[in-house]
């Protein structure tokens, strides 16, 4: 676990010292400031309406879900930008050797990885959610709701960042890992994204669906099945590295 703990610290400390890490999320915020401003100002405008309705959403439904639901769609494109580096690097830098020499098994050099790259992300859904609990000096909102939110956008991050890992282990070039990793990923949201496609109403494919676990938690509706859904998908790319990167060592 020391060994897990010391690459999850290498892993972050890269994180702060990498000028994409902190130009991508200089971007991310700024475009969800933007966002998040755009969508205040338009609940200040009808307002007046909505409470002329018995089920309104509120200032919660109307802006922090719509935060995070906009949240979860740009950081899908961001995350492989992200976690791709995290094996490539080693590569480009000739370490790769070093590495797989090092008294280090593959699930402490995968799950350090990862876990430094959780509390990175973990770094951003904070500095996201700040902007809705700032709402709570004008206007009263759920902070339940909040809290939930940025665990499902955790979550949902987390994952994008376990599947980029797995594919920065078994490809060699970063713009394959990229290309895979933005298809992947598009592939867990959409495949449930049409009401009216006949695999919308498959059960199996409902649960695939990221977007459809996702949305739940936005709604407050969590339950176990949701959570069981992301740690079971972490879990098959990480235990997919780890064997790759096992066959690897063999290999050296």
């Amino acid at each position: 676990m020391q060994k897990t703990l010391l690459v999850a610290k290498h892993e972050f400390k890269y994180m702060l010292r990498a000028p994409l890490a902190w130009t991508l999320m200089g971007v991310v915020l700024l475009v969800l400031a933007w966002a998040f401003l755009a969508k205040v100002e338009d609940f200040q405008q009808i307002a007046h309406e909505l409470q002329n309705f018995p089920k309104s959403p509120g200032v919660t439904g109307f802006v922090i879900t719509s935060l995070y639901s906009t949240s979860s769609i740009i950081l899908m494109m961001i995350i492989p930008l992200l976690a791709m580096n995290s094996f490539h690097r080693e590569r480009w830098d000739g370490k790769m050797t070093l590495l797989f020499s090092a008294p280090l098994k593959s699930s402490e050099i995968v799950f350090g990885k990862f876990i430094g790259l959780s509390v990175y992300l973990a770094l951003m859904v904070f500095l996201i959610s700040l902007m809705p609990l700032s709402l709570l000096f004008a206007s009263p909102v759920d902070v339940t709701t909040i809290l939930l939110s940025a665990l499902g956008l955790w979550l949902l991050l987390i994952s994008f960042s376990a599947i980029t890992l797995f594919l920065a282990c078994v490809t060699k070039e970063p713009v394959i890992t990229l290309s895979l990793s933005i298809g992947v990923l598009l592939f867990l949201w959409l495949i449930d994204w049409s009401s009216q496609s006949a695999l919308s109403e498959n059960s199996l494919v409902r649960y695939i669906s990221v977007m459809k676990h996702y949305e739940n938690i936005l709604r407050t509706k969590i339950s176990t099945t949701d959570l069981i859904y992301f740690v079971s998908l972490i879990g098959l790319f990480l235990s997919l590295s780890i064997h790759h990167l096992n066959q690897k060592k063999e290999n050296v």
